[in-house]
């Protein structure tokens, strides 16, 4: 009996440990996907209010984003998943933030005052907004191949473990049977 308990103990701390991460992975795709939607909005804008505007979303889903990556870890997936992971929320934040920067300094997108200098000066805003938005879309398409497969290998650790414990519960059933008979 006290195996039964045991082995139904192991698996209930494999599934409570598993089961948030996997939960939270895939919010964290739709997450990614929900500021790949919303970056557009950052060479749209046409005033300084509109711009803070989108600032302040962007940053509550960025902070989100980071809410559902530390969940993430917590689960402690196996390496290359996580850094796949996090290079992708990099990316995205990377993006997110040079598309801030090019709207900034560029005079010809939004209410901007002072001489057109920095980084991106001599680079059309237009275009190199398309990129960064392209490129953000397709880091958030390649974060949902790493999810599912994260999703995947998480579940196949919860099957196996619900596999130990059917395997043990036989065993100590037989034992328990030969002990009687």
């Amino acid at each position: 009996l006290l195996a039964f308990a045991e082995v139904g103990s192991v698996f209930d701390h494999v599934t409570r440990e598993r089961m948030p991460a996997i939960f939270a992975a895939l919010e964290l795709s739709r997450q990614a996907d929900r500021l790949a939607s919303a970056a557009p909005l950052i060479l749209s804008d046409k005033t300084q209010l509109q711009q803070m505007g989108t600032d302040r979303i962007i940053r509550m889903e960025l902070a989100q984003l980071d809410r559902l990556l530390a969940e993430v870890r917590k689960a402690q997936p196996d390496s290359v998943s996580l850094i796949e992971i996090e290079t992708s929320v990099a990316t995205i934040r990377r993006n997110l933030g040079l598309l801030q920067y090019i709207v900034a300094r560029h005079p010809r997108l939004g209410p901007k005052t002072g001489p057109n200098s920095g980084r991106y000066a001599d680079t059309d805003p237009d275009t190199w907004g398309e990129k960064l938005l392209q490129n953000n879309r397709e880091t958030s398409s390649r974060l949902a191949v790493v999810i599912d497969r994260f999703v995947s290998d998480e579940r196949a650790v919860i099957i196996e473990a619900g596999n130990d414990v059917a395997a043990t519960q036989r065993k100590s059933t037989a034992v328990l049977l030969g002990v009687v008979v």
